[in-house]
């Protein structure tokens, strides 16, 4: 009778141990970005009369966030939990109706925010893993015959030990993400081609 007793605890103490380490070794198949930009100064209130209309596209070949690729060919993908392209456009779309921006959806002016890329490639090792950050951004403005180009880039790589944690990962592209829309709310010169 104890023994049967013991055999049926070491069964429910295996099965237990093999649930909570599945639960601690699986990575999220999905991440949310939340880009915070900076607060705007004051001294950067457009003056602009003109009303722009605001719209973004999605040009990227990967419609992932994170490739984590392993030495035996086995590759897992991290996806957005939310439409990135849509995060992206109404982040700066909040941030110019801040700076005074005139936003009016009918508008013959136009702001296209094009998503080139937007990637976190990691190679895991046995030892240690490399993350190679990738973000490109290109903002078209078209008033009237006048049409202005601009190409946003972001590009970090970051090596550490032991295995990649998606979560950091995450976090990090997000971080590179806000540096790099800052930059965009904050460029004299596509702020000049909205005046």
């Amino acid at each position: 009778m104890i023994y049967l007793s013991i055999k049926k605890m070491t069964q429910a103490l295996l099965l237990t141990s093999s649930f909570l380490l599945v639960a601690c070794s699986t990575s999220p198949l999905s991440i949310t970005l939340q880009p915070t930009l900076s607060e705007i100064p004051a001294n950067s209130v457009s003056t602009s009369k003109l009303n722009w209309q605001i719209t973004s596209q999605d040009f990227r070949t990967a419609q992932y966030l994170i490739i984590v690729s392993e030495g035996d060919g086995v590759a897992t993908l991290i996806n957005d939990a939310q439409n990135s392209r849509l995060v992206i456009q109404q982040s700066l779309q909040q941030k110019w109706a801040e700076t005074g921006l005139r936003l009016n959806p009918q508008s013959e002016n136009k702001i296209t925010i094009q998503l080139i890329e937007l990637l976190s490639k990691v190679k895991q090792t046995s030892f240690s893993h490399t993350v190679n950050s990738t973000i490109t951004i290109n903002v078209r403005v078209e008033s009237g015959t006048t049409v202005f180009n601009k190409i946003f880039a972001s590009n970090t790589e970051q090596e550490a030990p032991l295995s990649v944690n998606i979560k950091k990962t995450g976090n990090k592209l997000n971080t590179q993400l806000s540096l790099l829309l800052d930059e965009i709310i904050n460029d004299p010169e596509l702020n000049a081609k909205f005046k």
